[in-house]
């Protein structure tokens, strides 16, 4: 396919070379720029400078009429101070904003764009290609939207919202904060190495978490597929909650998570060293392994028959399975093996084994159901 090819330099003063000319500012500033080859035997190839220091263009587009145009953008600003208000960047990008301000991004469908912001703050990018990239800097983003295609977002600064579509998409936190990202279906990966995440939540796909170092998340949610969440280092969750799937769950090191809750699923949870705050379940089956660092309280309910794998190497303060003592339909069995000590035991109707090693348990009941108990040398009460 042919290709029209535009060289343009914007600095403030300079004509902007167009396809049929130039364009001149006035007082610094252009409020229409665009170029659209019209030709749908060519492509459009536009290489945009952008230099020269406090300047406006209110309008910046670019494409061409066979869909497949090119926009290469280069930021050469030495300081603050240049703004575009609007920025169409075609069907295929790679643009790169280090002090140029661009208040609003859009990109087509159909294509490929790669856009990596810099120091200023943007009200909102939307990128509608099958491959979308978007790597912020310091400025602050409103809101990044990946409408359909894969999205692979890296954040580090501060971004208000990022929703992304049903494809397998990909979110990086370096630094900075994100105050609410929708992943929605799709294989996604999430990936915080370090700042704040408000509220994640991920649909519909096999979704892998992973948070290290000091990150922290306050609330993420899961819903369904096969998902791994990866807590390590000194990393945090205030609150982690997946409704079904099958579910594996690692909280390592000195990491943290205060709230977990797991629904209708197959799960299995390991800690280390940090402290469980609190594990509720309803109809899942739990196969759990509680570290060093123990567990304040741990609670799983079920209106169906339920089979959990418990043990604990650190002490934890309440242990709770429970049923309808009067059906069977519902009863929950527990081989359960208690090495760091307890404070509360009670299990459900099922048929339970319990072992006790040499540490301190205040009370147990096994409930319904014909149980096996094996004493440590501490005992009970």
């Amino acid at each position: 396919m042919p290709i029209t090819t535009l060289n343009a330099t914007f600095d403030g003063t300079t004509p902007v070379a167009t396809l049929t000319g130039t364009q001149s500012w006035f007082n610094s500033r252009i409020n229409y720029y665009s170029i659209f080859e019209s030709d749908p035997a060519d492509t459009l190839v536009a290489n945009v400078t952008l230099g020269g220091a406090n300047w406006v263009v209110t309008t910046m587009r670019f494409g061409d009429e066979s869909r497949t145009s090119q926009l290469n953008m280069v930021d050469t600003a030495a300081a603050p101070g240049n703004r575009i208000d609007f920025l169409t960047l075609g069907y295929n990008s790679d643009v790169e904003l280090n002090h140029t301000r661009a208040r609003y991004i859009f990109g087509y469908d159909g294509g490929t764009h790669n856009l990596t912001l810099g120091t200023q703050a943007t009200f909102g990018v939307n990128l509608y290609g099958n491959t979308n990239t978007v790597v912020t800097g310091s400025g602050y983003v409103s809101s990044i939207e990946i409408g359909i295609g894969t999205g692979t977002v890296e954040v580090n600064g501060d971004v208000g919202a990022i929703q992304t579509g049903n494809a397998n998409d990909q979110l990086t936190v370096v630094s900075g904060s994100v105050a609410s990202a929708d992943l929605a279906g799709g294989d996604n990966s999430v990936d915080l190495t370090g700042g704040f995440v408000n509220s994640l939540r991920l649909r519909d796909g096999n979704d892998r978490v992973v948070l290290t170092n000091d990150a922290f998340a306050d609330n993420i949610t899961i819903r369904s597929g096969n998902n791994d969440v990866f807590v390590r280092n000194d990393a945090r969750i205030a609150s982690l909650k997946i409704y079904e799937g099958d579910n594996d769950i690692r909280i390592l090191e000195n990491a943290r998570v205060f709230l977990l809750k797991l629904d209708s699923g197959v799960n299995s949870v390991l800690t280390r060293d940090g402290y469980l705050e609190s594990f509720f379940s309803y109809n899942a089956s739990n196969t759990v392994v509680i570290g060093l660092g123990g567990a304040g309280q741990i609670h799983f309910g079920a209106d169906t028959v339920q089979q959990h794998s418990i043990i604990t190497l650190g002490y934890v303060g309440s242990l709770q399975v429970s049923d309808r003592s009067s059906l069977t339909a519902d009863d929950q069995t527990t081989d359960l093996s208690i090495r760091g000590g307890a404070g509360t035991v009670q299990l459900g109707g099922g048929n339970d084994t319990v072992e006790i090693r040499d540490q301190y348990v205040s009370y147990i009941h096994t409930g319904r159901g014909a149980d096996d108990v094996l004493l440590g040398r501490n005992g009970i009460g």
